[in-house]
């Protein structure tokens, strides 16, 4: 009799077995039970969520959370819900259903469309641009650029395509990527602070104007990413994006706005005011979507009730948070620095591309285990007292950009909090995420060696 198995059944063969194979590496002092156990229960239900092995991201996540449960403490496991990351994105969640209920989202949409060229393209430069233009405050404004694009994506009814990819990628990367070159002011003090703690006679910030003129050999490589982004996930069938008639005609059918649209809008307004303004007044992002949900529920506007509430999935928000335990308990077994320990070492070879580049992939490697924060932390004090022992590297911007290269590149979602955010809209099929990740990755480490060159022209490196 002949026996069939379908692509689900190899999948789990393979999964099992690995995980089966890392059972039986022994354990040292170094390589603890703990560890491997943390490493086995991370990749079985980061598999189970990557390779699609469970209808809903959910189940991975408990069982992740709980499992982690027997290495660590549950405060420890679950504390990514005392963070703003998920109450943002359930906020976001409720703010779109509301709005659903109204032709306020495809009327904001179609307006900007409209304004962007009528086009896929169009959409996704319009997105890239506006992030590039928010950058100037912090990738802090990246949430409210991703929910505008959420809006679009759901609004054009895009979900889970191709070119719904392209549009929420470019609505994140936008902002990301441009802070090769525009200063930072949430994240640049903040690393900074580390290497002047590792030798006082490093400055102990920087400025718009000074990082643009060491950061500007990255200007080429964000144009290209747009432009890749946007040859790589344009849609097959777009009817509903090629045609500006099509937007014309669907926004006059919409007719005059409502009093409860005008309402709605109101309280968007006030949430993105809020959101982008504040580097000004330094208060929790979260404060503003909280905000914004309450108000849509308060007497005299009455634009929520029960039933918004009832039709929130929830599996996303829980998903985020199973993956911010993977950081939290892998910084509490001490994995980052192990890592870091056993690699250092091996970094100083005399040759400034091995050793830049060593960097980068020392971050992007860390990154699959830790936050960002958690390995500039790990990192940034024990690089730069090697780094300034190098005779050829006269300024510290280079160490500090190599390791911002590993940082940002990433291949799941899981990896940082914005991502985690990007991805838990539920709008991007999976292999559309590590297809695009994969592909800046690939152009950045490329472009860290024509960085290395121009670094070298302006003086930074001998």
């Amino acid at each position: 009799m002949e026996i069939k198995i379908n692509g689900t059944k190899i999948k789990w063969i393979i999964l099992l077995a690995a995980v089966i194979a890392m059972a039986f590496i022994p354990t040292n002092s170094e390589f603890t039970v703990s560890i491997k156990a943390f490493i086995i229960i991370t990749v079985f239900c980061i598999a189970m969520f990557a390779m699609e092995l469970i209808d809903s991201p959910m189940i991975p996540s408990l069982l992740l959370m709980f499992a982690y449960t027997f290495i660590s403490d549950m405060n420890t496991v679950m504390d990514g819900w005392s963070k703003e990351a998920p109450w943002c994105v359930i906020s976001m969640f409720i703010l779109i259903r509301v709005m659903n209920k109204t032709p306020l989202l495809k009327r904001i949409t179609y307006h900007i469309v409209l304004l962007t060229g009528k086009s896929y393209s169009g959409i996704c430069i319009g997105l890239y641009l506006t992030g590039l233009i928010l950058s100037f405050l912090g990738d802090n404004t990246s949430t409210a650029i991703i929910a505008v694009a959420y809006g679009i994506v759901v609004a054009l009814q895009l979900e889970n395509t191709r070119g719904a990819a392209g549009i929420m990628l470019c609505s994140y990367l936008g902002i990301c990527e441009a802070g090769y070159f525009i200063y930072n002011p949430t994240g640049a003090p903040f690393i900074y602070s580390l290497v002047s703690s590792a030798d006082a006679s490093l400055p102990q910030n920087s400025n718009y104007l000074e990082w643009f003129k060491n950061g500007a050999v990255f200007i080429p490589y964000y144009i290209i990413i747009l432009v890749l982004l946007i040859f790589i996930f344009r849609p097959k069938n777009d009817y509903a994006i090629k045609d500006g008639e099509y937007f014309k005609n669907e926004l006059a059918n919409l007719g005059p706005i409502s009093i409860l649209e005008k309402k709605i809008a109101a309280v968007i307004i006030c949430m993105m005011i809020y959101l982008f303004a504040s580097p000004i007044h330094g208060l929790p992002l979260v404060y503003g979507f909280i905000g914004a949900c309450i108000l849509l529920f308060l007497p005299g506007i009455n634009a929520g009730d029960r039933n918004d509430i009832s039709k929130i999935d929830f599996s996303f928000p829980c998903f985020l948070v199973a993956c911010m335990a993977i950081g939290n308990v892998a910084t509490q077994l001490g994995i980052g620095e192990l890592i870091a320990d056993k690699l250092l070492p091996y970094l100083d070879t005399g040759n400034l591309i091995i050793y830049f580049t060593a960097i980068s992939l020392i971050g992007f490697i860390l990154n699959f285990f830790m936050t960002p924060v958690a390995v500039y932390s790990t990192l940034l004090v024990p690089l730069t007292m090697v780094t300034t022992g190098i005779s050829n590297i006269n300024d510290i911007f280079p160490l500090i950009c190599s390791l911002q290269v590993g940082v940002l590149n990433l291949l799941f979602p899981y990896e940082t909090t914005n991502t985690l955010l990007l991805y838990s809209f539920g709008v991007m099929r999976m292999k559309d995420f590590v297809k695009g990740f994969a592909t800046k990755a690939a152009l950045s480490f490329i472009w860290l060696i024509v960085a290395i060159a121009y670094w070298k022209a302006i003086g930074l490196l001998i």
